[in-house]
């Protein structure tokens, strides 16, 4: 996973404390999070209830890569949404690189494409 290998060792280079990737990390995915939860909810509120309870404490202390993956899956659904599959599929190639389950997330593309999968 080379992404987050990249971003362990910036965070390396500031400091070998823990707590500094930790910090880089929440602030990457918090924001990612929030600007997707604020761009495609009404209820802001509600969907910011949910990611606290749900998934908060997972993705900033036990699955960190994944929460970076999950993160660039997030980036790239407005591509998705715009029908620019190829910058999805891009967002979707540095989700791979942070995670390799977001692999997965490649075949989105190729069933829009068959027309298996709607928006």
């Amino acid at each position: 996973d080379p992404l987050f290998l990249i971003l362990s060792s910036v965070s390396k280079t500031i400091s070998s404390d823990f707590w500094v990737l930790q910090f880089i990390h929440a602030v990457f995915v918090n924001t990612v999070v929030f600007l997707f939860i604020k761009k495609n909810t009404k209820n802001i509120f509600c969907g910011l209830l949910f990611y606290y309870s749900f998934l908060y404490i997972s993705f900033m202390c036990e699955v960190m890569r994944e929460a970076c993956a999950v993160s660039m899956f997030l980036l790239g659904y407005e591509y998705l949404k715009k029908d620019k599959l190829v910058f999805f599929t891009l967002f979707c190639f540095f989700a791979f690189l942070f995670h390799t389950s977001a692999i997965l997330l490649l075949i989105i593309p190729i069933l829009i494409k068959l027309k298996l999968f709607y928006l």
